[in-house]
């Protein structure tokens, strides 16, 4: 088994950036997200308890509950949420491309050295 890694210091330290940006931007994304679940909770609570409100004055006592989603509260938020997650995406592809096109390359020196230490342990050894 043998591991492909990038042949260059260059494409290292490529590959290695982009996975720190990435990282960062999760990190990002992940304080975004932080920062406003206080806020959506809140606004959900409110909304939630105006609706039980609502439904224990018009159905007498029949009470139902029910569930919510938590999404960006204003049109700004859902464009930056969007924007973040095409761009990770965009990232992710070209990752994806960054590596499928490094793939032959990789296989063929894997190949060469697997070669070259049989035929090396074939002259050593004497055996076909």
């Amino acid at each position: 088994m043998s591991m492909c890694f990038p042949s260059t210091p260059k494409k290292a330290a490529t590959t290695i950036g982009c996975f720190l940006f990435g990282a960062a931007l999760f990190a990002f994304g992940l304080h975004f997200s932080y920062v406003n679940v206080a806020p959506q909770q809140a606004r959900i609570k409110a909304r939630n308890d105006f609706l039980s409100l609502f439904e224990i004055v018009a159905f007498s006592g029949r009470t139902k509950k029910k569930m919510s989603m938590c999404f960006p509260s204003t049109p700004k938020k859902a464009a930056t949420t969007i924007g973040c997650f095409l761009f990770g995406a965009a990232l992710f592809a070209f990752g994806l491309h960054f590596s499928y096109v490094n793939v032959a390359p990789q296989q063929a020196r894997i190949k060469a050295r697997n070669d070259f230490v049989r035929e090396r342990l074939r002259k050593k050894y004497g055996k076909p």
